[in-house]
């Protein structure tokens, strides 16, 4: 990432997380990283890995282009979250009825895919 690119991704995540009006340990808990993190992005410190990366472009995109609130994020979040316990929960051992699981594993899958559609749309 050229040094122009990572300066409008800086004012970019700031304009975001101003238009929410969020601090930037709600926006680490939005990506699922720490605040510190947070905070060196900022301050020009430190680059986002490519994964981090791809969650502060959907994150800038669903605020400034899609017009997201704070709660419709962690909404999003709370799906993934739910979808990702469910089928660690469906994946044990002792929970091996495929009959029964079949639709429960769609449901999960259909859910992740409008979350992520969502969240890593750029």
């Amino acid at each position: 990432m050229k040094k122009d690119e990572f300066y409008y991704l800086i004012i970019n995540m700031t304009t975001a997380m101003n238009k929410l009006g969020i601090s930037i340990s709600e926006l680490a808990d939005l990506l699922d990283v720490s605040s510190d993190t947070i905070s060196r992005w900022l301050r020009g410190v430190q680059r986002p890995s490519a994964d981090n990366m791809q969650k502060v472009h959907s994150f800038i995109h669903m605020v400034l282009d899609l017009n997201l609130d704070y709660e419709d994020l962690q909404s999003l979040n709370e799906v993934l979250d739910i979808a990702e316990d469910l089928s660690a929960y469906l994946e044990q051992d002792d929970y091996n009825d495929p009959s029964k699981n079949k639709l429960l594993f769609q449901f999960l899958d259909v859910m992740r895919i409008i979350a992520f559609s969502l969240l890593y749309t750029t």
